[in-house]
C-alpha cells in the first residue's frame, strides 16, 4: 500500500523493485539462484472498497504471470 500515490507512480516504484530483484542473485550454499517477481498495481480511492482494490491488484498480478512473469501490470477495467 502506498498512500496518496497515483497508480502510475505506484507502477513506477513496482518496476524499480522488480528490476532490483531481477538483477540480484540469491545464494544458497554453493548455488546462485536468479529470481524474478511479478507485480500487480491498482488504486484504492474513496470510490473503491479495499476488498475490490485487493482483488484488482491480484488480477493484475496474475495477468503479469500469465504473460510470462517478471513484469508489472497495472489494473484497468478492461482486464
Amino acid at each position: 500500500m502506498l498512500p496518496n500515490t497515483p497508480k502510475r507512480d505506484g507502477a513506477i516504484l513496482a518496476e524499480q523493485i522488480r528490476k532490483k530483484i531481477a538483477e540480484s542473485l540469491l545464494h544458497y550454499g554453493n548455488t546462485a539462484i536468479h529470481i524474478t517477481a511479478s507485480f500487480g498495481v491498482s488504486v484504492l480511492d474513496k470510490n473503491t472498497e479495499i476488498k475490490q482494490a485487493l482483488t484488482q491488484t491480484d488480477e493484475a498480478m496474475y495477468l503479469a504471470k500469465r504473460n510470462g512473469g517478471n513484469q508489472v501490470v497495472a489494473f484497468t477495467a478492461l482486464l
